[in-house]
């Protein structure tokens, strides 16, 4: 029927801005990968920067951005703290529109993927909540919930 005419063509409102941004931000990527491949890798880096990391766009307001780990094995260093010596990135995941639906601006998204993006490279640690300082705290309520199980 005419009214389904190119219904497999319709996509919900916002999807070509999402894509629009995403891809953005994974050219972002790629530019920072083609220089950094110019040299060695910085003595902060745990492991390069991966072109497979996912990019995926957050729903839930609130969040920013958001880097998922999956930690395998982590060894105690002479510190005492934990640090992962085995993880995989599953995905970067950024809050890309407003509370109305509008896509955020690209300068307020590069920071936040730029932030997120670092915690690929950054080897995880373990650290127990009450070593961490309340200033930091405060900025990851989630960490305290975390950190009291």
């Amino acid at each position: 029927s005419p009214l389904n005419q190119g219904s497999e063509d319709v996509q919900p409102p916002g999807t070509a801005d999402r894509d629009l941004a995403l891809s953005l931000l994974q050219h972002a990527r790629e530019l920072i990968i083609a220089e950094m491949e110019r040299g060695p890798l910085p003595d902060t880096f745990f492991c390069p920067l991966s072109r497979d990391v996912p990019l995926r766009a957050l729903s839930r307001q609130g969040f920013h951005g958001k880097c998922d780990i999956r930690v395998d094995r982590y060894e105690v260093d002479d510190d005492g703290i934990p640090r992962a010596v085995a993880f995989a990135v599953r995905f970067i995941g950024l809050q890309l529109h407003d509370q109305n639906g509008t896509i955020l601006p690209v300068e307020l998204l590069l920071p936040t993927f730029l932030h997120e993006l670092a915690h690929t490279v950054t080897r995880p640690e373990m650290r127990r909540c009450g070593d961490i300082p309340e200033s930091l705290l405060r900025l990851q309520p989630h960490a305290r919930e975390a950190g009291a199980k």
